[in-house]
């Protein structure tokens, strides 16, 4: 290889390593962004399974209230 050809080719493979950081950093924020996403859905599945519970046990104690004073 001549020099000419040696400078294409680290070139080429500047271009391809600037290219591979890029979709790094783009797979990195990608990441960020689905743990967050997850802790939110993680948060929002919490409060609804809490909310149900509560209001099951609010109605199991009135109805077992009710049907003992029969």
């Amino acid at each position: 290889m001549n020099e000419n050809e040696l400078v294409a080719k680290l070139d080429r493979i500047e271009r391809q390593l600037t290219n591979l950081n890029r979709e790094v950093v783009q797979a990195i924020e990608a990441g960020k962004s689905a743990h967050h996403r997850i802790d939110d859905l993680k948060h929002d599945i919490c409060w609804t399974l809490g909310t149900s519970v509560t209001v099951v046990g609010i109605f199991a104690s009135v109805l077992t209230s009710v049907l003992s004073h029969m």
